[in-house]
């Protein structure tokens, strides 16, 4: 999924064509990375479930053409409703932009694997 398709998803949402968001275009990138930021650790969590090479480094995006470099369910199901937490954010809707977050975090965490990993005992006891 490119950024403009997220963009395009994103405004859907409250039936605000792309002409009408024209304004919200240029923030798009910023927008999409700081969702690359935010779920840096959900996309190794997945990637690690799947034996794939974990990231080293949170990735980003520079154009709104760029393809976005993580799971495809997460980025379709996640970022659009990210997208729309921060442009009702900036439009200081404050109930949308907690109602549109909520479902982002529950879209990512619902695609998240739970992986258990090992207790590590900082005290010296072993149980």
């Amino acid at each position: 999924m490119t950024v403009n398709e997220a963009y395009k998803i994103a405004l859907s949402l409250d039936d605000t064509t792309v002409e009408q968001g024209d304004s919200l275009r240029p923030h798009m990138v910023n927008y999409t990375n700081l969702f690359l930021v935010e779920t840096f650790r959900n996309e190794n969590a997945i990637r690690k479930m799947n034996r794939r090479p974990l990231l080293r480094a949170i990735p980003s995006v520079s154009s709104i053409s760029d393809s976005i470099p993580y799971d495809d369910e997460m980025v379709r199901s996640g970022l659009p409703f990210f997208i729309a937490s921060q442009v009702a954010k900036s439009d200081a809707d404050s109930a949308w932009a907690s109602r549109y977050y909520d479902m982002y975090m529950n879209a990512v965490n619902a695609v998240t694997p739970f992986i258990d990993e090992p207790n590590i005992d900082v005290w010296g006891k072993h149980e």
